[in-house]
């Protein structure tokens, strides 16, 4: 899976310099500021929403992977442990 995300985010990065470069259309020069704004800032907006959702399935996996598992397993492992030497210590006293 990790590959997937690599092989298409890789190349979609080192595209990026060529969107900056491309010709730009002949705008009218009615065109407002608001216009204008919401022009320059929709790409940001689509960037972010973007980053937050790779952002988010990183976290997801990251949560019920291979590693949480084995986690959880070691975290039983220590209260078990934990749990046999109270009961010894309460056995001494």
């Amino acid at each position: 899976m990790r590959k997937m995300y690599l092989l298409v985010t890789a190349p979609a990065i080192q595209l990026l310099p060529f969107l900056a470069h491309g010709q730009e259309a002949q705008s009218p020069q009615g065109n407002s500021t608001i216009i204008n704004l919401l022009w320059g800032g929709i790409p940001i907006l689509i960037l972010l929403v973007l980053f937050l959702f790779l952002l988010f399935l990183i976290v997801r996996f990251a949560q019920s992977g291979p590693r949480a598992k084995r986690a959880d397993q070691h975290m039983d492992r220590v209260e078990q442990q934990l749990e046999r030497i109270a009961k010894a210590l309460e056995k001494k006293d």
